[in-house]
């Protein structure tokens, strides 16, 4: 059982050789976007330089400690705005970690950032899954959310992927974009589903902290259409539905046996590592979070010797819940899920059981008619889906 119930204190060495899923944080990009949050900076060549031999230094401790992972995510920022150079070094340092037990290895890439040779490079280094941001087939919408690639770029860079030989691509695209109207995202999603993906991730656009997007929302007094945003998304529901997709996540759809088993880890609430500025790592129930400035993460590899010591990076901040409070956090998120939690699969992950301590919970959210029991576990329904921070609160609070 990986449970979670009991302490963690003084628990000893992390145990890396167990986790099964590694994630890769590349903080630059050729521009910020409007809507962007994640940290990342404007590409230099001297600071993909310096990343990269502070990951190389990061990386080579974990071979010290026999990671053989299941998965593999290289997010961002935009992995493709690297140089061709910095791409080939990256491979190199990710080839000790590929090995025959290794599922999924998945990139993200920019339209704008990416040409057949880059391409090559991925595919040649054994990456069998893209994620390409596309947001948008219409160029209007494109400049509004700060995109560098066109509508154009975006289908030109779909059939090169292609043709350079892979068969598991998603498409990112984003809806209840300010000026988006129904007909215009109908639309982009007709071409999008025209493209034959094999997975497709459309996230409603959300107004972070600190973007340029928020200020500009700020300083003119938009609010956005609700109703709109719905009938965006039971569009959405309807025409993926259609076209052969199974809509597994609130926000993520996929052929048959294509989910994204890395981000399926996350939502299960199973042990990852976090490498580069601003990873996460879950590991032994305690979140680690490396620093989001390149500079202090740089700092903070040069002192490897630490991390052999203490078994931390220096730049790391803890976040360290009780058990329960893990729990409940994992239960929340995994039933982002359109399969829910089975009873059983929870305890397993967990040590807890969900009628033990968040029966009133999913009482409540059924009266709402957001959730429901099905034999030998709880999910929440389709309205449940769409207000799932929401229904994710009535778990997380609870353990406060």
């Amino acid at each position: 059982m990986e449970e979670l119930n009991g302490s963690f204190q003084g628990s000893g060495a992390l145990p890396l050789h167990t986790v099964k899923h590694l994630y890769l944080h590349v903080p630059l990009c050729v521009r910020k976007c409007s809507y962007c949050a994640f940290a990342s900076q404007v590409y230099s060549a001297s600071e993909e330089k310096a990343f990269l031999h502070a990951l190389e230094i990061e990386l080579s401790c974990l071979k010290t400690f026999l990671l053989k992972p299941e998965t593999i995510f290289i997010g961002g920022g935009t992995p493709s705005c690297l140089s061709k150079t910095g791409l080939e070094k990256l491979m190199h340092l990710l080839n000790p970690f590929c090995h025959s037990g290794l599922k999924e290895f998945s990139v993200e890439i920019n339209p704008g950032s990416l040409d057949h040779e880059k391409a090559r490079i991925f595919y040649e280094n054994g990456i069998n899954r893209v994620s390409m941001g596309v947001q948008s087939l219409n160029d209007r919408i494109l400049r509004q959310l700060g995109r560098i690639h066109s509508a154009q770029q975006a289908l030109h860079t779909f059939s090169l992927l292609r043709e350079v030989g892979f068969k598991n691509i998603n498409l990112d695209v984003i809806f209840s974009v300010p000026g988006q109207s129904l007909d215009v995202f109908e639309a982009t999603l007709a071409d999008i589903l025209g493209l034959k993906s094999e997975h497709l991730s459309c996230y409603e656009l959300t107004y972070e902290e600190g973007t340029p997007l928020t200020r500009w929302a700020q300083e003119t007094n938009f609010k956005a259409d609700e109703l709109l945003s719905c009938q965006m998304y039971d569009c959405l529901l309807n025409k993926a539905l259609e076209a052969g997709f199974s809509h597994y996540e609130i926000s993520n759809f996929s052929r048959p046996r294509k989910e994204c088993l890395h981000n399926i880890a996350y939502w299960r609430g199973k042990e990852y590592y976090g490498a580069g500025p601003s990873a996460c790592s879950l590991l032994k129930g305690v979140r680690y979070t490396h620093s989001p400035s390149l500079a202090f993460y740089c700092q903070s590899m040069e002192a490897e010797d630490n991390f052999h010591q203490n078994l931390k990076w220096n730049d790391w901040q803890e976040d360290v819940l009780s058990p329960l409070a893990r729990a409940g956090e994992i239960a929340a998120i995994g039933l982002r899920m359109t399969r829910g939690w089975r009873f059983d699969e929870f305890y397993e992950r967990t040590g807890y059981r969900l009628h033990d301590h968040w029966a009133e919970a999913m009482q409540k959210l059924c009266s709402r008619g957001e959730g429901e029991f099905f034999e030998g576990g709880f999910r929440l329904t389709s309205r449940g889906l769409r207000f799932a921070d929401l229904a994710a609160e009535e778990f997380i609070l609870l353990c406060v």
